[in-house]
């Protein structure tokens, strides 16, 4: 049974509505990933460092 829709049939052959038949995407975005994981890591590693630092300074005032 063929599907319900398949865009490739309906299409008119503009380049420009062709958006199916583009480049894949690139097969290292694994490794981009990656990066913005460890770009996370460090922004969560310094807003907890910063939390702990803001603890520490208040909990030194009430004392």
């Amino acid at each position: 049974m063929n599907a319900p829709f398949r865009p490739r049939d309906y299409a008119p052959a503009d380049p420009q509505v062709d958006f199916w038949d583009d480049a894949r995407p690139r097969a290292d975005f694994v490794r981009d990933i990656d990066a913005d994981l460890r770009e996370f890591n460090i922004i969560w590693g310094a807003g907890i460092a910063c939390g702990l630092i803001a603890v520490a300074l208040i909990w030194w005032l009430q004392s």
